[in-house]
């Protein structure tokens, strides 16, 4: 699926509603029943997992109960969620078969199958053939929920209305979390103004909306830029004695940080520093965050200091947001003592923080510091990411050396080879700054280059010829790469 840029940024907005203490509703399944794991649970769990090939698995379990192992249902049953929860989806599902073969899967099991055929070779398919050959008693509000979660996840919103629909024909009512991932899954695809009629038929089903429904309906009105509409939202809440969270103070400063309301934003993110009992990182590490948006120096530094006075270490992830929005204000001397605090309380080299650091010294023209660091880095054997890579080519373009900024691309080309997946690499900036390059000069060398690498990385339009150089430079501006465009 292609995703557009613009699209893209909506997503961005979304995370804070999502966050940590807000995405949990989003897990399906609940744990199978605390009963006190034996140990020898723990090791036939454990030989489970070394095993490579999952189609052994069915097989294998039969011959310890055919050795005398004393095997019940519940010991199966726990070996699937906890293989699907350290996402050995294909060696779960194996697991899941074996209930299914022996007849004695429960409702939950069934749930369980169907996630888990949607996340395995075959897909969505399969598990809508699954749901489909189920007898009417096993279609329950565990089986429903399961391929109305796979629906959501996939964002096919028409096809989960349909299901909801269906529900209703069998006398079963959604839960709020069916009602939740379905608005937030309208939210991904673009359709804001379909949230409102969900939370309505939500009221149709005899369920009041929780706090993750106002968050996803705060957002709807504003991705629909009605301001006036977000703030009823709050005055809803209110009224229906839903106290907001951290999650939804910091959904709103997204919201007024974006519209360009700096003091409502701020107003906001007070209302979070106000709170009793705020100890989680995740909303430390979102106030620095946006604190930064709305360019506020101080409120990153009070926030920081609070941070520090929890008794728990500072973690990885909120001295990255620091260190980020300290460059992005020119704070140099914060930034270096932060720095170096950083390194003496972290181990771990983690190059989002070296990345950080090296765009600093770039952007300030000291190269030989950004070079040293560099040096520093492969010499402790940590490979520069995608980032990194950027920011140098940004660097080499603006500059004026296009030849340095090519092997830096081409270095970048081979990494992405190398992955599973394709990270947005190179970026728009750094697309356009190749482009502007080439404009007025005679160097077709180093633009045949550039196109054949980008070429070879599938992100060309394939009616271009990067041998046509009659179109530079505004043919080119036209023909920025799909990965621009999608």
């Amino acid at each position: 699926m292609k995703i557009k840029a613009d699209q893209m940024a909506k997503f961005a907005r979304l995370m804070v509603s999502n966050s940590a203490p807000c995405r949990r509703y989003l897990n399906t399944f609940a744990p199978v029943a605390a009963r006190g794991e034996s140990a020898k649970d723990s090791s036939w769990f454990r030989r489970l997992r070394s095993i490579h090939e999952p189609a052994r698995l069915p097989s294998t379990i039969d011959k310890w109960i055919a050795e005398g192992a004393a095997i019940k249902k519940f010991h199966v049953s726990g070996w699937v969620y906890r293989l699907r929860q350290i996402r050995m989806y294909p060696h779960a599902l194996e697991v899941s078969q074996w209930l299914e073969n022996n007849k004695i899967m429960s409702n939950t099991d069934r749930a369980m199958h169907i996630d888990l055929l949607s996340k395995t070779k075959g897909g969505l398919v399969k598990a809508e053939r699954y749901f489909n050959g189920l007898k009417t008693p096993e279609k329950t509000a565990e089986t429903f929920g399961a391929l109305l979660n796979c629906y959501c996840f996939k964002c096919m919103t028409g096809k989960a209305v349909d299901l909801v629909e269906m529900m209703k024909e069998f006398g079963i009512t959604p839960t709020a979390w069916n009602m939740n991932h379905l608005l937030f899954s309208h939210l991904k695809v673009g359709q804001p103004e379909k949230v409102s009629l969900l939370v309505q038929l939500m009221d149709d089903f005899g369920f009041a909306p929780d706090l993750y429904t106002y968050n996803h309906l705060m957002v709807s009105y504003a991705d629909l830029k009605d301001y006036d509409g977000v703030e009823k939202v709050l005055e809803q809440m209110s009224a229906s004695k839903v106290k907001p969270n951290w999650c939804t103070y910091g959904t709103l400063a997204r919201i007024y940080i974006n519209a360009g309301f700096y003091a409502k934003a701020t107003e906001a993110l007070e209302s979070i520093e106000r709170m009793e009992s705020l100890h989680d990182p995740g909303a430390f590490k979102t106030l620095i965050t946006l604190y930064g948006q709305t360019n506020s120096l101080s409120g990153v530094y009070r926030v920081w200091e609070s941070l520090k006075s929890m008794p728990s270490k500072v973690r990885n992830e909120c001295y990255l947001s620091l260190l980020i929005y300290l460059a992005k204000l020119g704070d140099v001397d914060g930034l270096e003592k932060y720095f170096n605090e950083w390194k003496k309380s972290h181990s771990k080299h983690d190059m989002r923080v070296y990345d950080v650091i090296l765009k600093s010294y770039l952007d300030r023209g000291m190269l030989d510091n950004a070079e040293l660091l560099s040096k520093l880095l492969i010499k402790k054997q940590v490979k520069p990411t995608f980032k990194t890579l950027s920011t140098y080519m940004n660097f080499y373009l603006k500059k004026g050396q296009t030849d340095i900024a090519l092997q830096h691309l081409e270095q970048g080309a081979a990494k992405l080879k190398e992955r599973k997946y394709k990270d947005w690499f190179p970026d728009e900036e750094t697309v356009n700054l190749f482009l502007k390059s080439f404009e007025g000069k005679k160097d077709t060398a180093s633009a045949q280059k550039f196109f054949k690498i980008m070429k070879g990385l599938n992100c060309l339009d394939s009616k271009f010829s990067y041998s046509d150089y009659s179109l530079l430079p505004s043919g080119l501006v036209e023909r920025k790469t799909q990965k621009v465009n999608e």
